[in-house]
């Protein structure tokens, strides 16, 4: 049902030249099957320190690439033990940055108090988000 809603907002939304449309959806692959994903230039991957969120990765990677939907990466909860394992499975050129570890932002979240926290490493996804450019239509003639 929310699915379908999505979809259908998704698809009345008419944005201009150089406006963003930024979708903060679940974690998961139901929305590829909903075809949620379509009309998509990007899908910005937040990945944990776990087994699970890296299988998730490999499969949104998979039927990212078969869609041709660009695919970049926040890696989240990092800190010195888990930074070189997580760097390790993903492509480098697709890694925005990298969100610290932090009791303060973990024990907000679970008070559901507000995320006032300022992290730097928060800069670069909107550097990023700012930057991207839609990829180029190309038409062909048959």
């Amino acid at each position: 049902m929310i699915g379908n809603i999505s979809k259908t907002v998704l698809n009345r939304l008419k944005p201009k030249q150089n406006e963003i449309v930024l979708i903060d959806a679940e974690a998961g692959l139901e929305h590829f099957g909903r075809r949620v994903d379509a009309g998509c230039d990007l899908i910005l991957c937040v990945v944990d320190p776990t087994f699970e969120s890296f299988t998730l990765v490999d499969s949104v990677q998979r039927m990212a690439e078969s869609a041709g939907i660009e695919v970049a990466y926040v890696l989240n909860k990092v800190d010195d033990t888990v930074r070189q394992p997580m760097t390790e499975r993903l492509d480098s050129r697709q890694v925005i940055t990298a969100i610290p570890k932090s009791e303060v932002l973990f024990t907000k979240s679970l008070n559901g108090d507000p995320l006032d926290v300022d992290f730097q490493e928060i800069q670069p996804i909107c550097d990023f988000i700012e930057r991207f450019e839609k990829p180029s239509v190309t038409f062909k003639i048959l």
